[in-house]
């Protein structure tokens, strides 16, 4: 039983990356369950993603100034670890995420900083770098209306688990609750 819950952890952490660049279709309380075909587009992503992560790693680890993207990475997965070894209920969590994305933050603000630093061989002349800023100011601003969408959802019970149930239709616990939101409404 365990081959298959580390196998779909593979693409569980290949989800949390991504979630962590494009926050879309989070989810509550998920309603992916193992996947036992090790032939699913799911596994396959996950596995070509954790070998890309782990040579991340080693390559970054190698130069005294790429070491803190390497240890930012080390954070991602040595924070997920634990869940991902020992086989949970629910195969994937949301919540689970936002701590590791501590060590992706220190990765990119690293990664950022690096190219920042070394400007000059990067940015040409100044419109390279205003033309940066503004890319940065509408991606910050597009997150910020997602946490605005996203505090929305977090309001009541009620749009919590519609949410869920709409995202996750295949979860009993989202519709449940769901269910007694409506109740307690007559």
């Amino acid at each position: 039983p365990y081959i298959p819950y580390w196998l779909t952890q593979t693409y569980v952490w290949f989800h949390y990356f991504v979630s962590f660049f494009i926050p879309y279709n989070l989810s509550a309380d998920t309603d992916l369950t193992v996947i036992t075909d090790f032939t699913d587009y799911r596994i396959i992503i996950g596995a070509l993603f954790i070998t890309m992560y782990i040579i991340s790693i080693f390559i970054t680890s190698k130069k005294k100034e790429t070491r803190i993207i390497s240890y930012g990475l080390i954070w991602f997965g040595a924070s997920l670890l634990p869940t991902s070894v020992a086989p949970f209920a629910e195969v994937m969590n949301d919540h689970r995420m936002y701590f590791a994305f501590l060590g992706l933050t220190i990765s990119l603000t690293s990664i950022i900083y690096l190219v920042l630093l070394n400007r000059e061989k990067y940015f040409s002349n100044s419109s390279k770098l205003k033309t940066l800023g503004i890319l940065a100011f509408l991606i910050i601003s597009v997150h910020a209306f997602g946490v605005y969408k996203r505090g929305k959802v977090w309001d009541n019970d009620q749009a919590l688990w519609k949410d869920v149930t709409e995202k996750s239709p295949r979860n009993g616990r989202g519709w449940m609750n769901y269910g007694l939101t409506q109740m307690a409404k007559g």
